[in-house]
């Protein structure tokens, strides 16, 4: 496969192809060594030499020749090629890097000769290009006469080219060491500066700082900058500490790699780096965010029954994270992150809380939070997350129910006989005695009857004279998962649908539909809930498989539905395609369930459980594939 500058120099050939190139003009074209062309020519020439249409004649002191002996069948098998070596996507990758980096408006035989690809291909995906380019705000504009060009912002025409990473598509076409080399060198220069203003920025950020800041000067020193103009009076109040940083870095690196910036590159800068800094002195944490962060913990706290409040350490990580994430959220530059799929596989429960801490900053802000920065948030959530799943240990329950204690005995008799290893304090209160005791002193609370106070304390609900088929989520409840048949008895024969759907609303239709006897008349609320959850972002957690599950529990119990797809269905706007959808429903106030999250990603992490479904698609298979999966785990 020819990269783009073997493909440029046989671009050249052709357009020369009545005389002879050297090598010397081929090394000023492109800007390499004359030993990188040589090599170049080679595999051109081998590549030519197998259409057995053409050849490339190289002769001594006049350079090279492109002689075309069948020119319909050379340019038939160069279309047939450039199908063959990428798919529409990659074409259209490449089409909207090129048209960014044009300075002019284009023909359309330029580009039909750049990208090898016929007159109709183009115009297709021209059309496809420009639904990837609308997410930045810009637009093809297309003439008859003044040619095709992109328009739009510089500063989203940048956005753009980084998420569709140009910088590495460079590498094929430039000096691999010599590019880090550059980074480096910009690297050596933004820290010297921070660290004179005393600027702290996170070494995780700090990187995507230097990749902005790269890109900048690419784009100037190929004639791009930006031009918006930004009422001074408007940006150096709030960022004069960060102009004056982004001015005295943009000098320095000016001195050693000659572009030349103008203000409003300096502008948008500071800009950047106030969205990336990490405010690490505590004074900057303002009243507003920090009250944000407490109401948002005591939310999670109702919804997820895990009280994050008196973790000092993790709420200013939160406060300092939120601080410049708001900044990036008002400025439109979130970012993005490459480890989004493994923290989903490999923190669901942390990810979602995130995810429900970043619908409440929606609510707030007006505007989307990307998963991007739902996932980095979310590796804060999991650092503390640890502590709640600890279980080992004698646990002290306390039971509040209306019964008399002459009527109690046999609750008490159910719990002693069924836990009695387990638990190390059992005590039966009525409503009108708590007052008496401590609930801090109890592990885990019961109730027979649900009361304004026993929401208030978590208490889960149970009978008065709990049946078998409760044993099940009090022991859970009490003694979180000790072994794998607790998690497949979260499965059900009537939950498990296997056929043809072609949505995933109709998908996530079905799940709802199939657990109404887990939810009865909720199902509607159940349903709303769901959608509610995916409007977040993608429940797609990889290999095949999606995670659907309420933005808060639903039902009294906790349960699994399952559906397994005979096609599969389009997930979300990233087209992640799906054949396994699991709904996943949470009872309220029962903090070890959770647990559940840990054994699922085990489920999204197998590559190979989807396909073994498929080949035997029964619930008994299931709960065959499922028992062997988690027999590793648990």
């Amino acid at each position: 496969m020819l990269n783009i500058r073997q493909q440029n120099i046989l671009n050249e050939l052709e357009k020369h192809s009545s005389s002879f190139i050297t090598s010397d003009y081929l090394v000023k074209k492109f800007g390499v060594s004359l030993r990188t062309i040589q090599s170049d020519i080679k595999k051109v020439r081998n590549f030519v030499n197998e259409t057995k249409a053409a050849e490339i004649i190289s002769v001594a002191s006049k350079g090279s020749k492109l002689v075309i002996h069948d020119r319909v069948t050379y340019h038939k098998i160069l279309e047939r090629r450039g199908k063959d070596l990428s798919n529409q996507s990659d074409r259209i990758r490449k089409l909207c890097i090129l048209l960014l980096n044009q300075r002019r408006a284009v023909s359309r035989q330029f580009l039909v000769n750049q990208l090898f690809v016929s007159t109709s291909t183009l115009t297709n995906d021209l059309n496809e290009a420009d639904k990837v380019l609308s997410e930045y705000r810009l637009t093809i504009e297309r003439g008859s006469k003044s040619g095709i060009k992109i328009c739009g912002k510089e500063d989203d025409k940048r956005k753009c080219l980084l998420k569709l990473g140009c910088l590495e598509s460079d590498q094929d076409h430039k000096d691999f060491e010599g590019r880090e080399y550059t980074r480096q060198e910009i690297e050596k220069i933004v820290v010297s500066v921070l660290l004179k203003h005393r600027y702290h920025i996170s070494d995780t950020l700090f990187q995507n700082l230097i990749v902005h800041i790269e890109m900048a000067i690419e784009r100037m020193n190929s004639g791009f900058s930006i031009q918006e103009d930004i009422s001074e009076n408007e940006t150096l109040s709030w960022f004069k500490e960060e102009i004056d940083v982004a001015e005295e870095i943009f000098s320095k690196l000016r001195a050693r790699f000659y572009f030349d910036y103008n203000k409003a590159e300096v502008v948008n800068l500071a800009i950047y780096i106030k969205g990336k800094s990490d405010y690490e002195n505590d004074d900057y944490i303002s009243e507003e965010v920090n009250s944000f962060i407490l109401e948002a913990l005591e939310e999670i706290n109702d919804k997820f029954n895990i009280d994050f409040r008196q973790e000092i350490d993790l709420r200013i990580s939160l406060a300092l994270h939120l601080i410049p994430l708001l900044t990036r959220i008002d400025y439109n530059i979130q970012n993005e992150n490459q480890m989004l799929d493994q923290i989903k596989q490999s923190f669901p429960l942390a990810f979602d809380i995130a995810a429900y801490m970043c619908l409440l900053l929606q609510r707030k802000t007006k505007k989307k939070v990307d998963e991007g920065e739902i996932a980095y948030l979310a590796i804060y959530f999991n650092q503390f997350i640890d502590k709640y799943n600890d279980i080992s240990g004698k646990q002290r329950i306390l039971i509040i129910t209306s019964l008399k204690r002459s009527e109690s005995v046999l609750l008490r008799q159910r719990f002693a006989t069924w836990f009695s290893k387990e638990i190390s304090v059992l005590t039966l209160l009525n409503v009108h005695e708590i007052s008496s005791i401590n609930i801090e002193d109890y592990d885990v609370i019961f109730t027979t009857e649900q009361t304004e106070f026993a929401e208030k304390v978590g208490a889960i609900q149970i009978s008065f004279f709990p049946s078998g088929s409760e044993y099940s989520k009090i022991k859970l409840a009490i003694d979180g998962f000790k072994d794998k048949f607790e998690i497949i008895d979260l499965f059900h024969q009537n939950r498990f649908y296997f056929g043809n759907l072609h949505s995933k609303e109709e998908v996530i239709k079905k799940l709802c539909s199939i657990s109404r006897d887990k939810v009865k008349e909720k199902v509607n609320e159940l349903q709303e809930a769901v959608f509610l959850r995916e409007e977040l972002g993608s429940s797609y957690f990889g290999n095949e498989i999606a995670l659907p599950h309420p933005i808060n529990p639903i039902s009294v119990d906790t349960f699994v539905s399952v559906v397994l797809l005979k096609n599969d269905v389009t997930w979300d706007s990233d087209k992640n395609k799906v054949r396994l959808v699991m709904l996943v429903a949470i009872e309220k106030n029962n903090a070890k369930v959770f647990q559940l999250w840990n054994y699922l990603s085990k489920i999204i992490q197998e590559s190979s459980f989807v396909d073994n479904l498929s080949k035997n698609p029964t619930f008994d298979n299931f709960k065959k594939e499922l028992a062997l999966l988690l027999e590793e785990y648990i």
